[in-house]
């Protein structure tokens, strides 16, 4: 019983000490993040995965290559078609009384997703305000 206590502990010992080696291999240094690589599979068109690429901030324009797995000539895989959706608004008008903070009335609108697009009328009581967001 003794021997295979002590067998187990030193076989997870190697174990562990194994997968810390080959993992800090992927690494220049310790606590370095590793390359980012994403690998989607798709078994039908109900597996479909959306991406929103409309609110990435980048400094130079991001390469994408998409692969629909199905093989044409030779080994190289045909690229996805692909077309682009038209955007369709919601819009909806706000009234804000005069003497009333604007900034704070559009704030709050602001953190349903509504972004004011202009001015539709001014009164001497309130002002109103064209909102729109993405459906």
């Amino acid at each position: 019983m003794r021997k295979t206590v002590i067998t187990a502990a030193c076989a997870a010992a190697i174990f562990l000490a194994a997968v810390a080696t080959i993992a800090a291999l992927q690494t220049a240094y310790p606590g370095q993040m590793t390359q980012a690589h994403v690998w989607i599979q798709n078994r039908g068109a109900s597996e479909a995965v959306p991406v929103d690429l409309r609110e990435i901030n980048l400094g130079k324009p991001l390469r994408v290559h998409v692969m629909n797995g199905e093989f044409g000539t030779g080994d190289v895989a045909t690229p996805l078609q692909v077309r682009t959706a038209r955007q369709t608004w919601e819009y909806e008008t706000v009234a804000i009384p005069t003497g009333k903070d604007v900034a704070a009335a559009l704030n709050a609108q602001g953190i349903a997703g509504w972004e004011a697009t202009g001015t539709v009328s001014v009164t001497e009581q309130a002002t109103t305000i064209l909102l729109k967001r993405p459906r």
